[in-house]
């Protein structure tokens, strides 16, 4: 993706807990010698994969901000969905992205009032 003249990558790998911190500084002094940018985020658990679906968020602004793509991929990521594709169906008069998403079939109705609730204001 990118984001401001800026290639962001994203990668899931899985770790041993207790390896966590060593792994966060040897990316890190990696990136540093490359001249890159890290962040790191370690997560306990995995999503049951056997209880997840697929669906589709459009969201709508004019005009939509970056912030707010950012708390919309954020609110999804709280609930552990992942973001497969992200998609600009429309750029005037309004901006609207088509948003495929993968989520545990038990966070649908959580993340359904969280975005409502996030609609609600503006970012």
């Amino acid at each position: 993706m990118v984001i401001q003249k800026r290639l962001l990558l994203t990668i899931l790998i899985s770790v041993d807990p207790a390896h966590t911190d060593s792994i966060e500084k040897e990316m890190s002094q990696v990136a540093a010698s490359k001249n890159l940018d890290f962040a790191a985020e370690f997560i306990a658990t995995q999503p049951e994969f056997s209880l997840t679906e697929r669906l589709h968020l459009v969201i709508l602004g004019s005009p939509l901000s970056p912030m707010a793509l950012s708390t919309v991929a954020h609110a999804i990521a709280t609930k552990s969905g992942n973001i497969d594709r992200i998609h600009r169906t429309v750029s005037y008069p309004v901006t609207a992205f088509e948003f495929l998403i993968t989520l545990n079939k038990e966070k649908r109705e959580s993340l359904i009032e969280e975005l409502t609730t996030l609609s609600q204001r503006e970012v």
